[in-house]
């Protein structure tokens, strides 16, 4: 019998709550160091753990697993998704229209 993982809930991270778990989020890096970099949706911020070699202000696509502090929340990358190439304009038209 195969194992099925639940699929990756596209939020944003303002809408993030402690039943999230598998969770992808779309934004731009703000800031970074060697091993995390900081998100920011238009609704917030997030830390996300893991390493990348984009420049800050590139616009991504993360899937991670959402960690829970007491007075915070991070994501552990899974995986990255560059999206400097996306008409962001025809994307976020087409997200707003899905909603």
């Amino acid at each position: 019998m195969a194992f099925v993982h639940p699929p990756y809930q596209e939020l944003s991270i303002a809408s993030i709550t402690p039943e999230t778990k598998k969770i992808s989020l779309t934004g731009l890096i703000v800031s970074k160091d060697a091993e995390r970099f900081i998100l920011d949706d238009g609704t917030g911020s997030i830390t996300i753990l893991g390493e990348t070699p984009l420049p800050i202000n590139t616009p991504i696509k993360v899937y991670g697993q959402l960690l829970i502090y007491p007075d915070s929340y991070a994501l552990q990358s899974h995986a990255l998704q560059d999206l400097s190439s996306m008409n962001q304009q025809l994307y976020k038209k087409v997200k707003s229209l899905l909603q």
